[in-house]
């Protein structure tokens, strides 16, 4: 009989925790970009959340911003790989997604080429630079 007792509480034990899981569910941060390469003469970026049950968002930029909104318009000043981050918030739970994107160096961006792997800046070799082959 003891036995018996044993397989009903367990069997009750577990619809309950069943039951609270499925209450608590994450809010499923998820983002959909405008795009994910420019240059630097249009680096404005749109960032949407497609989150699910969400009620509070958070947006890292990549470049040291933090922005507490639904969405995101962004531009950046500078070329070089940016981790887009998104972390939405249910409740006590948050759930976080990431976009890479990359900003190349444009038309209008200046006689500089910064190696993205420093961020360090080198002057760029004009045709009349002087240098004979």
């Amino acid at each position: 009989m003891k036995l018996a007792y044993f397989k009903h509480a367990c069997a009750a034990a577990f619809i309950v925790l069943c039951s609270i899981n499925a209450n608590a569910q994450s809010p499923g941060a998820k983002i959909v970009a405008s795009k994910t390469v420019a240059t630097t003469d249009d680096a404005s970026f749109n960032f949407f959340s497609a989150s699910q049950g969400a009620t509070k968002y958070r947006w890292l930029t990549g470049d040291g911003a933090v922005v507490d909104e639904n969405n995101l318009n962004w531009e950046y000043s500078d070329i070089g790989y940016y981790k887009v981050s998104l972390i939405a918030y249910k409740g006590q739970q948050s759930d976080t997604s990431f976009v890479s994107i990359t900003v190349l160096r444009g038309a209008n961006y200046g006689n500089r080429i910064v190696d993205v792997t420093n961020g360090k800046s080198q002057p760029t070799l004009s045709e009349n630079s002087g240098c004979d082959d």
